[in-house]
């Protein structure tokens, strides 16, 4: 019965991002209702999310559209139609855009009401950028850190971007939290003597 309903979900989901994309907004409204009440909260939030997302974004609402995406974020990590629609009121990629990938420590994230991770857990992001400080202003924003100036990027390795891979600047993958554990600890204070 669990499956069942949650596939029921992604299948109206799927059914109404469709109608978005061919214009057709009163459908895809009309379909996201018989979601609305299901037990399965966080695949419900998820699929309605980006669909009324998408509709504001295609209604020439771009922030409110990325204020929806912002408000659930927490059902929605990693869901590359949500960070899409984030990225499209930022910059445009040009040639000294980069795609950075970068592992931040602490800073506490908070994702939404109910979720929040801790100083000691990891992040990990994919961001396209023109540099390091504006890939993290891009996981700054999305991450909602409570103790920004305690967030540390512990790993950044970066790669070349073009213009047919992302139209706009900014997270392009955001990973699972992870916490830091001892072992990451011990590597890191190793490597941080090694450098100094």
């Amino acid at each position: 019965m669990m499956f069942a309903e949650i596939k029921r979900i992604e299948s109206i989901g799927a059914a109404a991002w469709e109608f978005v994309l061919d214009g057709e907004f009163r459908k895809a409204r009309r379909l996201l209702k018989k979601i609305r009440n299901s037990p399965y909260v966080c695949e419900a939030e998820r699929a309605a999310a980006v669909v009324e997302a998408k509709i504001l974004q295609r209604s020439a609402k771009q922030k409110e559209a990325k204020e929806r995406i912002m408000q659930s974020i927490g059902y929605l990590w990693n869901c590359g139609e949500a960070l899409e629609i984030c990225a499209a009121s930022n910059p445009a990629v040009n040639e000294d855009s980069k795609v950075y990938h970068l592992e931040v420590l602490g800073g506490i994230a908070r994702l939404g009401v109910f979720t929040c991770f801790p100083a000691n857990y990891i992040s990990s992001f994919d961001v396209a950028a023109n540099s390091i400080d504006e890939a993290f202003a891009y996981i700054s924003e999305l991450a909602n850190f409570a103790e920004p100036d305690t967030a540390e990027i512990i790993e950044c390795s970066e790669y070349d971007v073009s213009a047919a891979e992302f139209a706009h600047r900014g997270v392009i993958a955001a990973y699972p939290f992870r916490p830091h554990d001892d072992a990451e600890q011990q590597d890191e204070t190793e490597r941080s003597a090694l450098r100094h």
